[in-house]
């Protein structure tokens, strides 16, 4: 699914917001530019909540991960960077 963006032109390659996790849908994301903060606050959302993903990329967003059907999701047709998948999966395997 895209997304048109609001961020113009903000891209993680030029230090703007890379990613916004929402966790609570219906309510306001919180930024991120480290990829690793942002799967942590997905993370730490609660599913019941359906918490979302954004990744800004050029003039597109993307839905990365979302909760659906009561399980938390990272999206398998995503061609990006891996590096919020390996942080997402590095904090499943602690749990």
């Amino acid at each position: 699914m895209t997304i048109s963006s609001m961020h113009d032109g903000q891209s993680g390659r030029s230090g703007g917001t890379a990613y916004t996790v929402v966790c609570k849908s219906g309510q306001r994301g919180t930024e991120y530019s480290d990829p690793d903060q942002a799967a942590q606050a997905f993370f730490r959302a609660q599913e019941q909540d359906r918490p979302f993903v954004l990744r800004h990329r050029g003039n597109a967003t993307l839905v990365i991960a979302s909760a659906r059907a009561g399980a938390k999701q990272i999206a398998a047709n995503w061609a990006g960077d891996d590096q919020f998948r390996s942080a997402y999966e590095s904090l499943l395997r602690r749990e």
